[in-house]
């Protein structure tokens, strides 16, 4: 006994919506990405077809049904063209563009015989379930040869790209394989039917196995560069989507065989039932997205949603201690100084107190070091204590010059020139504390990429459209290109004594306060990393 037709046509309906939601996501997300180009025409073929597969199954007569048959077929013709491309773009194998164009080319002449004989011949009897099947035509052989062979061998160079890699990009690969594979086996299924072998495509919900693969990988290994905000995701909307369309399938086929049992035709009978069936199966519902909260994501919404923010606490809180040795023994020497100096006049204060002159020079230059002490520990004390943000008017050049000068003695004793002349006089809303700290890690950043000594950093700034661009510049070694993409992550970093939380906490930093940073390295030359914060407006 086979499933009731109206199963294989929901399954249709089911993978169009799917794989349509995440096509317009991806495309919305990387539109200037090639490889994500790549997969939203091949995702948007799926879609396409199984659009046209459920309008097959739901045409009642032979005529319009073997017409969007025929029809469903031409994006498939397209598919493993379109696969292969995305396959080798993502894994970055160089391959000649004409294997792309005679790739495309052989999937064109496919879709123009469509409506043809030569593809498939009309007329043929009911097949297991399905009322309207076509039989193969001449070369339809050659369409099935090139759809399988072209989607066997790219997920073999997937499979390649999973042994030669590590970390992100192989769990990318990994997540991309399986899913792409479960998906690819349950859609040829149909081939099957074309046959006339007695296995219905029983899987076809599972041709959206490449929507929860591509889902799973942005939100958990940011594929294509996609960075995904769990709690305001489309990505976890689209999984609950899915439970739920499985579920409003679910009660639709439970209904349509209660039907055939209990023999009423009548809308009131068929809403009586299927209010019930749902009321029996949505406990199901709700304990299946409790599965994928907790499987997925490792969490509900809510708890993610706390652990994000304590998370990011504990960075700032991590990252600020760094922070604070990091200028302890930068600065050690400059409290020495002043120890020195008060040390010298209380030597000689026993046998000098009766002279006016040191004793006037005593309480200025003491005092003065005393205070100049109390100064550098402040300093440490405000990047040390965790406080609320302290929003005010800020001039970007003295904000940007007193961070300099905070590293100024360890530039000096590395041999470190650093230039910040002539920044812009502009001022800006922000906690001066929390912006300092974004400087620093970039100029920490800077002199930790220098040679063993000497070396260049450069501060500027200028105006532009109502923000203010600060570019910090440096001749060190710069950044590798495949790390690039992941210098911005928690804890990613290819320093054997980094935390990998400096740049993390920058960009955070910078989020709350409207502004951004881009970063361009060229290995072996230097970095240029560009902040821009927006003007006070009511200054500026």
């Amino acid at each position: 006994m086979w499933l009731p037709l109206d199963y294989y046509a929901y399954a249709g309906l089911f993978n169009f919506i799917t794989t349509g939601i995440i096509t317009f996501y991806v495309i919305s997300e990387k539109p200037e990405l090639k490889a994500a180009r790549l997969f939203c025409i091949f995702s948007g073929e799926v879609a396409v077809w199984s659009l046209f597969y459920f309008i097959w199954l739901r045409a009642s007569e032979r005529a319009p049904a073997e017409f969007f048959l025929r029809t469903c077929m031409i994006p498939v013709a397209f598919i493993p063209a379109s696969f292969f491309y995305f396959v080798t773009e993502l894994i970055e194998k160089e391959v000649s563009p004409w294997v792309h164009r005679l790739n495309y080319m052989l999937s064109g002449a496919m879709a123009l015989i469509v409506y043809t004989n030569l593809f498939a011949v009309g007329g043929a009897p009911q097949h297991l379930v399905f009322p309207y099947w076509l039989k193969p035509g001449l070369f339809f052989p050659i369409h099935m040869v090139h759809f399988v062979g072209v989607m066997a061998f790219a997920h073999c160079l997937l499979h390649r790209a999973i042994r030669a890699s590590s970390g992100f990009r192989r769990a990318q690969f990994l997540v991309v394989f399986w899913g792409m594979l479960i998906a690819f086996l349950s859609g040829a299924m149909n081939y099957l039917q074309w046959y006339r072998t007695p296995i219905t495509p029983i899987f076809m919900p599972l041709v959206s196995m490449l929507v929860f693969a591509m889902g799973y990988a942005i939100v958990r290994h940011k594929l294509l560069d996609i960075e995904v905000v769990i709690r305001r995701g489309l990505v976890y909307s689209l999984l609950i989507a899915c439970i739920t369309a499985i579920y409003l399938v679910m009660v639709l086929l439970i209904e349509h065989f209660c039907q055939g049992i209990m023999g009423y035709s009548s809308i009131i009978g068929s809403l009586v039932v299927s209010f019930l069936v749902a009321i029996f199966f949505n406990p199901l519902r709700e304990r299946i997205q409790s599965l994928v909260d907790k499987a997925i994501f490792h969490g509900t919404p809510n708890e993610l949603a706390s652990d994000r923010e304590r998370l990011l606490i504990e960075v700032r809180n991590s990252e600020r201690m760094k922070v604070v040795s990091t200028l302890a023994a930068g600065l050690a020497h400059e409290i020495k100084n002043p120890l020195a100096a008060i040390k010298t006049f209380t030597e000689h204060l026993s046998e000098k107190r009766e002279d006016p002159l040191f004793v006037d020079k005593f309480q200025r230059i003491v005092g003065g070091e005393i205070e100049r002490i109390n100064l550098i520990v402040q300093r440490l004390l405000d990047y040390a204590k965790p406080s609320p943000a302290q929003i005010a008017s800020l001039l970007i050049n003295e904000l940007v010059q007193e961070t300099a000068d905070l590293v100024t003695s360890e530039a000096i004793k590395r041999q470190i020139v650093i230039e910040a002349e002539g920044l812009a006089t502009a001022t800006i809303q922000g906690d001066k504390r929390q912006l300092k700290q974004v400087f620093l890690n970039l100029l920490l950043n800077a002199m930790e990429a220098m040679p063993q000594q000497g070396g260049r950093i450069e501060i500027a700034s200028k105006l532009e459209s109502g923000n203010c661009l600060i570019t910090v510049k440096d001749n060190g070694k710069g950044i590798a290109p495949d790390a690039l993409p992941h210098v911005f992550e928690p804890f990613y970093t290819s320093k054997s004594n980094g935390t990998g939380l400096g740049l993390a906490v920058v960009r955070s930093v910078l989020d709350e306060h409207g502004g951004s940073i881009a970063l361009t390295s060229y290995p072996g030359r230097g970095t240029i990393a560009v902040i821009t914060l927006p003007l006070d407006a009511g200054i500026a």
